[in-house]
């Protein structure tokens, strides 16, 4: 269940977990949060600001210490990886998929970069997934790993960015999936994958960070009283650019809307069909789970 914190986190509209909860938790616990997984690092952005945070927040004896396991499949992805971080010993780059099995498992890349933007190099892509589409997509054979069979010795947090596949990570965990303080986990609304529930399953506490959606390419335009009905709330744009990055809304949902199912944690399936007829084509957000033997001691960091 989503927790009595929630409505407050969802009137925050610039919480977001990378910038506001992760330093306090390094500054607090130290080298309790320096072992990361981070599951679909794409070219590794996420990777640089963690650091960041642990280089600004830990003493200085510890950073030695210091773990960050980049987990990414796609072959262009590894090697901007590999550019940025090979030289650097708290990198680990893993050019496999996390899943349920070890084994080779077919990739789908539905886009690339056509252009430089930012970070992101020609080829490299931010949305392959190894979840079943009907879309027309490139697809690659890849490699898969469970992650309880990797060896690591200490996972204090994971992110997981998989594009619909993260319930396939969190099975691989095994017995495992207790050990991480934190997951912060990408989650689609319209859809029920299960991740969320497996974890609430667990006894993790959930809660959203800020809402992320996008409409079909050949919609000409936004159900505004739709989402205004169902208390969906735009906080910024992102217009398509030439690089191949469509519109993007971010915002939050809230806190009274009705949309959610209090068991799922995803939309209730006759909203999710309604948003998916009026044109949403993706409706996500990233979620923190913190594990109960945590809550006590990471929930007081949380509060206004």
């Amino acid at each position: 269940m989503l927790t009595s914190l929630q409505p407050f986190l969802a009137r925050s509209k610039e919480l977001h977990f990378i910038d506001v909860l992760y330093p306090k938790l390094v500054s607090q616990f130290q080298q309790e949060f320096v072992h990361i997984i981070d599951g679909g690092s794409g070219i590794g952005d996420a990777c640089i600001s963690y650091w960041n945070q642990i280089e600004s927040h830990l003493t200085h004896d510890l950073l030695s210490e210091v773990r960050i396991y980049c987990y990414e499949p796609l072959p262009e992805n590894v090697k901007v990886l590999r550019s940025r971080f090979g030289a650097q010993s708290q990198y680990v780059i893993r050019d496999v998929a996390l899943s349920n099995r070890n084994d080779q498992a077919e990739f789908r890349v539905p886009s690339r970069m056509t252009g430089k933007v930012g970070s992101w190099d020609v080829g490299t892509s931010y949305s392959g997934s190894l979840r079943s589409s009907s879309d027309q997509t490139e697809k690659i054979a890849v490699q898969t790993v469970r992650l309880e069979d990797e060896g690591i010795p200490c996972i204090d947090f994971v992110k997981l960015d998989l594009q619909g596949a993260e319930i396939l990570a969190l099975e691989g965990m095994g017995r495992r999936i207790m050990d991480p303080k934190i997951f912060y986990i990408e989650t689609q609304l319209l859809y029920d994958y299960g991740a969320l529930r497996l974890l609430s399953d667990n006894g993790y506490l959930l809660y959203y960070d800020r809402l992320q959606f996008g409409f079909r390419p050949d919609l000409n335009f936004m159900p505004l009283c739709l989402m205004d009905q169902l208390g969906i709330c735009i906080d910024k744009l992102h217009l398509p650019n030439d690089a191949g990055i469509p519109l993007i809304c971010w915002g939050h949902l809230d806190p009274s809307s009705p949309i959610l199912d209090p068991d799922t944690l995803v939309i209730r399936p006759e909203i999710s069909k309604q948003l998916i007829d009026e044109g949403f084509q993706y409706l996500q957000t990233d979620c923190f789970a913190i594990s109960p033997e945590w809550a006590n001691r990471v929930l007081p960091l949380m509060m206004p």
